[in-house]
């Protein structure tokens, strides 16, 4: 139960107006319902939801009747909330393997997926699906890349090598992999000792999204995005367990060789948004999105799939908590509140660059807060995250409120979902997430009963609440 009366008036000297809260109501949360939609979406139904596969189009049907269950209203210009549009995404395939062989051709070390190594396919110029089998030769240090006789070869490289080179990102070992690159040898894979793992295993990523980040999101899609394909003809990426590295190690003193396989793929697919809308009273033509991605990392064809509840069936859940809470009250909003389920944003931020980019409502006009994993098991601050050093009023509302409902709260900046698209085009946009990352975020162990705190998923729908009752009524 949650009494929005218990912030009265606010002095706000520093925007130039007073801002009061509507009259007394009770809203009650319904955590069985913000149970159930996380359960469902992380579930083997949904595959993880990637984009482009049966899972993620079932996911979107999910979010569009329950849009419809509520009587929220289908924009102009969309049929029944689909706003739909294509993308590239990075389908997983098969299970990655890495074994070693003797001399003889015997399988001496065969490695498990994501418990031992994980296949890396977001750089550019690298191969993401090949099959090799070659001589595993061990790197000490720079010397070795500049006078040993690396091709046709496997490489393996420890974490006293990859300090020696400059880092943008510590945990992709990006310094020492951008220098082999250049070294533009025939290179059939490169092994690194970067044991990223969390709880036991390693996470994933989508999406290219280190370096398109580096250089500039989809800019980049258009120039460079051919480099990675089936056929590509740059090495293979891993990254091992200490232990794995130690057993790599000894083999590549015994002179054996490694095999190494995987069967990823870079696709175009379509792809789709769901938008319904609250419509508001007033004719000045402002708006307020509340949105969430519906997307996660999916699943190999022949293995696990990443369930996604944090990240971000958490987000949904909440959304839809607070559309449904609206919904009931008896009083309609003066500004439009808008829904929106947004799909890639594990791959490239894709739906809501397009929204951004084919927008339904002014941008100008519109205020956005993005709902991206709150509720994580372990954290105890929701992060208000606004576009690089851009701050702004929302943030500022919103840590107020934080402050008089007792919910620990910051203002910061992150640039790494969908409110970004937002700000960079004049919106106010915040981002809320519970920084603190579960350490299984992009695990196969992302679940409701691993990564799910109900009573801090409160706390975001409270603040939310707080926000558009004062802002919109």
């Amino acid at each position: 139960m949650f009494n929005i009366s218990v912030i009265t008036t606010i002095d706000r000297s520093d925007a130039g107006e007073e801002v009061i809260v509507n009259e007394d109501a009770i809203i009650n949360i319904d955590n069985n319902y913000i149970e159930r939609i996380i359960t469902d979406l992380s579930s083997s139904y949904f595959r993880g939801r990637l984009p482009g596969t049966e899972g993620n189009a079932l996911a979107v049907d999910y979010v569009q009747d329950e849009f419809a269950r509520m009587g929220l209203v289908s924009p102009s210009g969309l049929n029944h909330f689909i706003q739909p549009f294509r993308q590239k995404v990075v389908h997983l395939g098969d299970v990655p393997t890495l074994k070693t062989y003797d001399k003889d051709g015997k399988i001496v070390g065969d490695y498990y997926h994501l418990i031992d190594f994980v296949m890396r396919a977001n750089w550019l110029g690298t191969s993401i699906s090949g099959h090799v089998r070659a001589p595993l030769i061990y790197i000490e240090n720079s010397e070795d890349l500049r006078h040993k006789d690396l091709n046709g070869k496997i490489l393996l490289i420890d974490n006293s090598l990859v300090n020696e080179y400059m880092n943008n990102d510590r945990e992709e070992a990006d310094g020492i992999i951008r220098h082999i690159l250049s070294l533009r040898k025939d290179i059939k894979a490169v092994i690194i000792q970067n044991d990223t793992r969390r709880d036991g295993y390693f996470h994933v990523r989508a999406a290219l999204s280190n370096q398109l980040r580096q250089v500039g999101f989809n800019r980049t899609l258009n120039t460079h995005v051919s480099n990675v394909t089936r056929s590509g003809t740059g090495p293979m990426i891993f990254y091992t367990s200490d232990f794995a590295f130690e057993t790599l190690l000894s083999a590549a003193r015994r002179g054996e060789y490694v095999e190494v396989s995987a069967n990823k793929e870079l696709i175009e697919v379509e792809s789709a948004n769901v938008i319904g809308i609250i419509e508001g009273t007033s004719d000045n033509n402002e708006y307020i999105v509340i949105g969430a991605h519906l997307d996660h990392l999916g699943g190999y064809d022949n293995g696990p799939y990443y369930p996604g509840a944090l990240d971000n069936a958490s987000g949904i859940a909440t959304m839809l908590e607070i559309a449904r809470i609206l919904r009931v009250l008896e009083e309609a909003p003066q500004k439009t509140i808008v829904f929106m389920a947004f799909n890639g944003e594990e791959v490239y931020l894709a739906g809501s660059e397009f929204y951004a980019s084919n927008p339904l409502f002014p941008l100008a006009s519109t205020t956005m807060i993005n709902i991206d994993m709150v509720g994580s098991k372990g954290a105890n601050t929701i992060e208000l995250a606004g576009y690089h050093r851009q701050s702004n009023y929302t943030q500022n509302m919103l840590k107020w409120f934080a402050d008089n409902l007792n919910i620990s709260a910051r203002i910061s900046n992150i640039v790494s979902s969908d409110h970004v698209h937002f700000a960079a085009r004049g919106s106010q946009a915040v981002m809320i997430t519970h920084i603190e990352e579960n350490p299984l975020y992009h695990t196969i162990l992302d679940t409701y009963d691993n990564t799910i705190d109900l009573e801090l998923l409160n706390d975001a729908i409270e603040l939310v609440l707080s926000f558009i009752m004062n802002q919109a009524y």
